[in-house]
């Protein structure tokens, strides 16, 4: 073994008095994550709503998977956040009428080709949700929502 800039390199040969410098290890190049589109039409309508002003709610779906996976979690709140938050919608927008009234609006953001699974049409069974499929179309439903807000 010999000590170069405070590292341990170990040479590699058939016996310990050759000096042949190790191998590198050739680094494989790592996938970069790739965001889902529903999730990029999630960030850019929640950038669209700051822009006007509206408020938001969103639960991020890693803050689920954190209590759905983690071991120090309690049973209670898994169990809750799996009965509970399973197919909640995507936002939940609100906004304050000339009257002081809020409205809110239950979005569901799909891509074009998107499906709703069947936690997500049991949480909107009996609930007014808009289920918008793709950028554009999430918009025009935000539009319509403050323009009934403030006619009302």
């Amino acid at each position: 073994m010999l000590k170069r800039n405070k590292k341990i390199i170990n040479f590699i040969g058939t016996d310990k008095s050759t000096l042949a410098f190790p191998k590198k290890k050739i680094k494989t190049p790592t996938k970069k994550k790739r965001t889902s589109p529903e999730k990029l039409i999630q960030k850019k309508i929640e950038a669209y709503l700051n822009i006007l002003g509206v408020r938001f709610f969103h639960i991020p779906d890693y803050l689920l998977m954190f209590i759905k996976v983690t071991p120090v979690v309690p049973q209670y709140l898994k169990n809750l956040v799996s009965q509970h938050f399973k197919g909640l919608p995507d936002l939940i927008i609100w906004h304050k009428n000339k009257k002081g009234f809020n409205h809110c609006l239950l979005l569901e953001l799909k891509t074009e080709t998107g499906k709703l699974s069947q936690g997500q049409k049991k949480w909107h069974n009996g609930l007014n949700v808009s289920v918008t499929y793709g950028e554009e179309e999430a918009i025009k439903e935000i539009d319509k929502f403050i323009l009934f807000c403030e006619k009302n």
